[in-house]
């Protein structure tokens, strides 16, 4: 095996490390883990860490608490190579990178630990510290180009680098070394934090119109706008600069920056003058509220128990009055539209009636299907007719299609006969 040890991009002087390497594993693994020589990560055998690290080519991390972040290279590169190729992409040093049959590995040990949370039936439950730890795996492993099977799992079976050609950097990193290369990283929102972040960009937009350097017109114009509006002075330009001039020095004075131009206070008063006598201020506009009329319904009653508790005797004398009421207008309306013809039809009747139109519609479309021009095309060899293109060509079931071809033949029929 050959050991190597890389500080900085540049430095290729490696020397050996084992020692260091097996003592960083040491104090991320547990006392007796999981571990095999192949492939087997069904086994049930735990072994003691020193037995595992310097005997088996594979060991089973972060089964008590997440100490690494390990991902899995399914193409082939040297240890130097790669190396370049996370500085470039990543720029945070790994503490190991290794040989495999296929690739290699690459291993990143935490300098904090995150210890899991674990439910009744010993489920590790999701914590923001794992999801954050599941998003730094997969925007990690989609710039590297790795493995998804084998990078984003967060615990399970990877390789032992001291039983594999491996390079030691020794590097123990944080989670916030990762956040420059997740900034342009979309990820999925929940309905909470998409909530959040609607709140904070409205914030941001009701803070955006501030008196500071960029936006000072902007800010003076909404607010001479609001202030004129529906106000005599707001018509007249030498009055609209007068207010602009005092409202420039005074908010100047409380950003401590320079004051507007007297110019361009000018073109601002003559803008607004020039909206109020158009009628065109619509800064502060809001619409009207409605009247909120406590009468409920049609007739207009008021709440039964308004002021307070009603007796149930009371209620039912109420009710029963309200009832008869609502009765008698409701008769009054049919009546008049009974005498003008415009009775509508109950919800059955108009069931009804929309089926029947529907029938209707089938029927025709059928038939004019059946004894068009293109009528022969829809016939078999056998001279009968092919219910399935003309239900297809319809829009109609064949079974419709079907009963409306027998009421066509059945009619035909009978006029044969009386002829």
């Amino acid at each position: 095996m050959k050991l190597y040890l890389a500080n900085t991009l540049n430095n290729l002087d490696y020397t050996s490390t084992y020692t260091q390497l097996k003592e960083d594993l040491e104090l991320i693994l547990t006392d007796y883990l999981k571990a095999t020589i192949d492939k087997d990560f069904n086994t049930k055998k735990r072994y003691p860490k020193e037995l595992a690290l310097t005997n088996f080519h594979f060991l089973d991390y972060n089964r008590m608490g997440l100490h690494a972040l390990i991902f899995d290279l399914d193409y082939k590169i040297t240890n130097q190579g790669l190396y370049k190729k996370i500085m470039s992409k990543i720029k945070v040093e790994p503490t190991w990178i290794l040989q495999t049959d296929k690739g290699a590995q690459v291993g990143f040990i935490l300098k904090r630990n995150v210890i899991y949370e674990k439910d009744e039936k010993k489920k590790i439950k999701p914590t923001k510290a794992l999801d954050k730890a599941k998003e730094i795996k997969k925007r990690v492993t989609e710039l590297l180009g790795g493995d998804d099977k084998g990078s984003n799992r967060l615990w399970g079976f990877w390789r032992n680098p001291l039983m594999h050609d491996y390079m030691y950097i020794g590097n123990k990193c944080e989670f916030s070394d990762f956040y420059p290369i997740m900034n342009n990283y979309k990820k999925s929102r929940s309905v909470n934090q998409q909530f959040k972040a609607d709140v904070v960009k409205r914030q941001i937009k009701e803070r955006r119109f501030k008196y500071k350097l960029g936006s000072r017109n902007d800010y003076l114009f909404r607010s001479i706008m609001r202030m004129s509006k529906n106000q005599e002075w707001g018509k007249n330009e030498n009055t609209v600069y007068h207010f602009l001039v005092k409202l420039n020095k005074e908010e100047s004075r409380k950003a401590n920056i320079e004051e507007l131009p007297d110019n361009e206070l000018r073109n601002t008063a003559k803008q607004v003058a020039i909206y109020n006598r158009e009628n065109k201020n619509f800064f502060g506009v809001y619409k009207p509220k409605k009247n909120i009329n406590i009468k409920r319904g049609a007739m207009g009653f008021n709440p039964i128990a308004k002021d307070g508790y009603v007796d149930e005797i009371t209620h039912d004398i109420e009710t029963t009055y309200r009832q008869i009421k609502s009765a008698e207008r409701t008769n009054e309306i049919l009546s008049e539209k009974e005498a003008k013809g415009e009775v509508e039809m109950t919800r059955a009747e108009r069931a009804i009636s929309n089926a029947k139109a529907r029938a209707e519609k089938a029927r025709k479309t059928v038939l004019n299907t059946i004894t068009g021009l293109f009528a022969d095309e829809y016939k078999k060899k056998s001279g009968s007719w092919h219910i399935g293109k003309i239900s297809k060509k319809t829009g109609v079931s064949r079974n419709v299609v079907a009963k409306y071809i027998k009421e066509y033949e059945a009619e035909l029929q009978k006029r044969a006969t009386k002829e």
